[in-house]
């Protein structure tokens, strides 16, 4: 067996009780409401979190793990301080882990950043409130985060708004993928569109990226 950091291998079960594992948080729960953009607000500084269900193995997506310290550390102007994790003996499954966590932090009802993360990574929210969504729909999320994409010139949002978009496992986050790479006005967007196709590399992706627009 592999070293490995010890994650609440619990919460990372897939279904709508899949939490992250948060700490140094005023840690919350709420179910959705049927509007993202009317729940994902706060005055005060704070995190909002939900899961979705991805395309592909997502176990690595953290900020650093070195086998003795792994995590991310949400506060800063970069979130690439490490958090400490709890070392064991503990099995890496092969298959990977199909779930992510979309975080966005929020102040004066603005999103400022949007990221996304494994769920097994360990994620230190520097003491500010951290409000975790169940039951999001990938419809929702997808509808939700295009907006976004629309709405917000700030890279923070777009592109992290965008990446979590093409990690759905979902036809539909294609579709958008597509619709980006071909007529989004921006043509950092329809780079970057590009590039998360490409990663997907499925057929239609493939026709996407070698035809002219």
């Amino acid at each position: 067996m592999k070293r490995a950091c010890l994650f609440l291998l619990a919460s990372v079960a897939l279904g709508q009780n899949q939490q992250p594992n948060v700490s140094n948080a005023k840690f919350e729960t709420r179910p959705f409401s049927g509007d993202l953009s009317a729940q994902i607000r706060s005055d005060a500084p704070t995190w909002f979190g939900y899961a979705i269900k991805t395309a592909r193995s997502h176990e690595g997506s953290c900020c650093w793990n070195s086998g003795r310290e792994c995590g991310c550390a949400l506060e800063g102007s970069e979130p690439r301080t490490t958090v400490r994790g709890t070392i064991g003996n503990v099995p890496v499954p092969l298959e990977g882990l199909d779930a992510m966590a979309v975080l966005f932090r929020v102040a004066n009802n603005t999103i400022e950043k949007v990221q996304a993360y494994s769920l097994s990574c360990q994620l230190d929210a520097g003491g500010l409130p951290f409000i975790w969504i169940s039951g999001v729909t990938a419809p929702a999320s997808l509808a939700f985060l295009d907006k976004l994409i629309d709405a917000d010139g700030s890279h923070r949002v777009t592109d992290g708004a965008l990446f979590a978009l093409s990690q759905h496992d979902s036809a539909e986050a294609i579709d958008r993928l597509i619709r980006r790479a071909k007529r989004d006005a921006s043509p950092h967007l329809r780079g970057q569109a590009l590039f998360w196709l490409a990663q997907r590399a499925g057929d239609r992706a493939a026709a996407t990226i070698t035809t002219p627009s």
